[in-house]
C-alpha cells in the first residue's frame, strides 16, 4: 500500500480510490477503505483494511475451517499464534481474511468487531 493517497478524516485515515467515482445521481457513504485511526499516540489499523487487504500481509495466522482456533477467534478470544510474528497480523481462514489482531508472546488479541462475534 506504500504511496497509496490516504485522505484524514477526523481521526482515520481512508485508503481513497484509484479512480473518481461519477458524481452525478450517487451518494456515497465513504469512497476509500478505512485504515485505522490514530489512538493514543499510536496507530490502531481498522478491521476494514485486514478484510481489504488480510490475504496480502507478510504477518499472518494461517488457520483452517476444521481449526479450532477458528471458532474461538470468530467468539471475540484470544487465540494461540503459531505462524504470526509479534505486532498486528492478520487471521485468514484458508487464505480467506477474518479480520486482525496483535500478537505478542505466542497469542494473538483478538479485535475482530464486538457486533460480527458469534456468541454461542
Amino acid at each position: 500500500m506504500a504511496g497509496q493517497p490516504i485522505a484524514v478524516v477526523g481521526d482515520g485515515f481512508l485508503l481513497e480510490p484509484p479512480a473518481l467515482l461519477p458524481a452525478a445521481k450517487l451518494h456515497v457513504l465513504r469512497a476509500g477503505v478505512p485504515v485505522g485511526r490514530a489512538a493514543k499516540g499510536r496507530f490502531e489499523p481498522a478491521h476494514a483494511l485486514f478484510m481489504a487487504y488480510g490475504a496480502q500481509c507478510t504477518n499472518c495466522e494461517e488457520l483452517t475451517l476444521a481449526d479450532p482456533r477458528t471458532a474461538a477467534w470468530l467468539r471475540g478470544e484470544e487465540i494461540e499464534a503459531q505462524t504470526a510474528q509479534n505486532g498486528w497480523c492478520a487471521v485468514l481462514v484458508d487464505g480467506f481474511p477474518l479480520g486482525g489482531g496483535k500478537a505478542s508472546g505466542g497469542r494473538i488479541k483478538n479485535h475482530y468487531p464486538k457486533a460480527l462475534r458469534n456468541l454461542k
